[in-house]
């Protein structure tokens, strides 16, 4: 298990405030580590006003340490520079402006255009820890019912599904996983994938988290197949719509052309979405979802 050093919470938007720091403080107090609060000095907020914010929404102020800065991503990329162990990432993102992004795309955005976020993108494209991303104006369920995690082959998953047995054990929830197929593929005609499943989902732990114990490979509640490649199939899955959060392994490339999906989930989606950075090594062959990043 990873042992995180802190919780970083990004508070860049007067929205930034009740959910966020209370789903950062249950995961803070579930490792035994505090919460680190970077408020954007831009909202003008003082120390007491802060302390005062923490008090109202019952946070004790000795788990968490709050900090004003200039530039929030620079220090909290900064922070990550340290010596391990190494931070987590909490932050607010405002879907609209990836829905806008996605209608610009398919329109024919040209390559390297700028995003409406560009501070988001240079920390979820810079940051090598998992970052939760958390949509503004929607209350995410929590405690979450179970956690999603897409298989993919580019992407292989490897790391989120770590990443995600880690969370499941802290936080006592299941783990679904979701792989897609193409419509022609073989194992999805008949009864054959019925009879695949269970050895398809015991390789891919066995490549992925080879050094799962019984205790973690038992949150996985189970895996289903998806008779398509498309994001729309997948972003309809009712395990994707019913999940507390899903946990995507990406390649950390956001410019226009990559990560497709992942843009399509935070603009359509109101989950929370665990980004995790793929492992440099190939750990598994199992392939779907392969625009994630």
């Amino acid at each position: 298990m990873t042992q995180w050093s802190e919780v970083i919470l990004l508070v860049r938007h007067s929205q930034d405030f009740d959910q966020p720091i209370r789903i950062a403080s249950a995961m803070a107090s579930a490792w035994g580590i505090r919460v680190h609060v970077l408020v954007d000095q831009r909202l003008g907020l003082s120390d007491p006003q802060i302390e005062e914010w923490l008090k109202s929404l019952n946070i004790p102020l000795f788990s968490v340490r709050t900090e004003r800065c200039t530039d929030v991503i620079e220090t909290c990329l900064g922070m990550s520079k340290a010596p391990m162990p190494q931070p987590i990432v909490v932050s607010s993102y405002e879907a609209s402006l990836f829905q806008k992004e996605h209608s610009i795309a398919t329109a024919g955005e040209r390559e390297g255009s700028a995003h409406p976020d560009p501070d988001l993108v240079r920390l979820i494209e810079s940051f090598e820890n998992p970052i939760l991303l958390l949509r503004r104006g929607i209350e995410s369920q929590w405690p979450w019912p179970s956690l999603a995690v897409p298989m993919s082959g580019e992407s292989r998953c490897s790391q989120a599904l770590t990443v995600a047995i880690e969370f499941a054990q802290k936080l006592s929830v299941p783990i679904d996983l979701i792989r897609s197929l193409a419509p022609s593929s073989e194992a999805i005609h008949g009864d054959e994938v019925h009879h695949e499943l269970e050895p398809m989902l015991e390789e891919f732990i066995t490549h992925a988290c080879p050094f799962a114990s019984p205790t973690d490979r038992r949150r996985i509640r189970q895996m289903e197949v998806v008779a398509s490649e498309s994001a729309e199939a997948f972003l309809r899955h009712p395990l994707v719509r019913e999940a507390g959060a899903l946990v995507v392994e990406w390649k950390g490339v956001f410019t226009a052309g990559h990560a497709e999906i992942l843009k399509k989930i935070l603009a359509e989606l109101s989950v929370a979405v665990l980004l995790v950075r793929e492992s440099a090594v190939e750990v598994s062959s199992l392939r779907a979802g392969r625009q994630l990043g």
